[in-house]
């Protein structure tokens, strides 16, 4: 006959080769899960094309594309190099670009920061660097300060705006994230497990 430990043993091995299974076989449904975003796309883990804008491809061949805004329509005419699309931004944030003459007023460009409701967390104003007057595209740099606790949204934007120009192609939008997206794929209850414990402690 087996021993008291014995059976124990076999029991706590037998809870961590299903717990084990059971992790298996949700991250391999987590990986078959369906996307309807790029986001959700890079979350998945699944293959990324670097492109401009990037291309992530799912399980099921569809191509999901990075939002940019409009900057590859105004590639053209004004870039921001700094900070990263799609990255997050610090709260001291430097701007860095280049863009043509007719984006500048005396030499400066004014921007801000906006959430996906539109709310405005900073502004800033953006200088042209000096001795580059003769380029096609002039460079810039800004600096501006934004307290986070000023807003709940997960992603804003960067605007700058043409000169004193309105309407279409007047201002170049560069989505940004605010903060990290935290993401729990899967949690233990400890009290669950504890009471699955002392259940089986009492019957051997």
């Amino acid at each position: 006959m087996l021993s008291q430990y014995t059976k124990i043993r076999m029991i706590i091995a037998i809870i961590v080769c299903l717990f084990l299974i059971g992790v298996f076989l949700f991250v391999r449904r987590d990986k078959t899960v369906r996307v309807a975003t790029f986001d959700e796309c890079i979350k998945a883990g699944y293959a990324v094309i670097d492109s401009f804008p990037k291309r992530c491809l799912d399980n099921e061949s569809i191509v999901h594309i990075e939002d940019v805004g409009n900057m590859v329509e105004m590639q053209n005419e004004i870039q921001i190099n700094a900070p990263e699309r799609n990255t997050v931004i610090t709260a001291n944030l430097v701007i860095l670009g280049k863009a043509r003459k007719d984006w500048f007023v005396d030499g400066k460009i004014s921007g801000s920061l906006v959430d996906t409701e539109g709310i405005v967390l900073g502004q800033f104003v953006a200088e042209a660097e000096k001795g580059n007057i003769n380029k096609t595209l002039r460079e810039f740099s800004g600096k501006m300060i934004w307290r986070l606790r000023d807003t709940d949204a997960l992603k804003g934007s960067i605007v700058l705006k043409k000169g004193k120009v309105t309407g279409t192609g007047s201002e170049i939008r560069m989505p940004v994230f605010l903060r990290l997206q935290m993401e729990f794929r899967f949690s233990m209850n400890l009290d669950s497990f504890r009471t699955s414990s002392s259940i089986f402690a009492r019957n051997f």
